[in-house]
């Protein structure tokens, strides 16, 4: 079965390989969703973060894209310090929300607390509340996150753009 190394040096995963999406991209009919959506396919694509994991994340997180660092620092999950384009008050500062995407993903790769959910990568429902039990989102109950994730996953038809994978 073909698969991908995933994980940080510590840890490694296998997840098998995710198959080409369909084209084009299925409309929400929201634009923000479908503005993203390509992009965060093309990230799930390299490294197996599910793709509606990562909108529901940049919806919640970014208010939309209305929040001060999506609209100044195309930064979708108000990560801090400095960016590839340089920074914006305390936000990474980013040329592309795609790059945003990218590095949000890197970290579940990367980071130990998330080896949970990478070994869920098949599952974006599992890999949400993986990443909601390692305590992603520090300011808020672990609960109400995966739930609040869930919720926005579930209204919006988000896992429609996962990747299947290969057997």
């Amino acid at each position: 079965m073909p698969a991908a190394i995933v994980g940080g040096s510590n840890t490694i995963q296998y997840c098998p390989l995710m198959l080409a999406a369909p084209s084009p991209y299925p409309k929400s009919g929201n634009a923000f969703i479908d503005g993203l959506a390509p992009g965060a396919t093309a990230v799930m694509r390299t490294s197996n973060v599910p793709a509606s994991v990562t909108l529901a994340q940049a919806i919640l997180e970014s208010n939309w894209g209305k929040s001060e660092a999506a609209q100044s620092a195309k930064n979708l999950f108000n990560t801090r310090g400095t960016g590839p384009c340089g920074s914006y008050k305390v936000y990474r500062k980013y040329c592309l929300m795609q790059q945003s995407m990218q590095e949000h993903a890197w970290r579940f790769l990367v980071m130990p607390e998330f080896q949970g959910a990478m070994a869920q990568c098949k599952n974006s429902l599992a890999f949400a509340k993986q990443v909601a039990e390692a305590g992603y989102s520090w300011g808020a109950d672990r609960k109400v996150y995966y739930n609040n994730l869930t919720a926005i996953m579930n209204k919006y038809g988000l896992r429609r753009f996962d990747l299947t994978f290969a057997d």
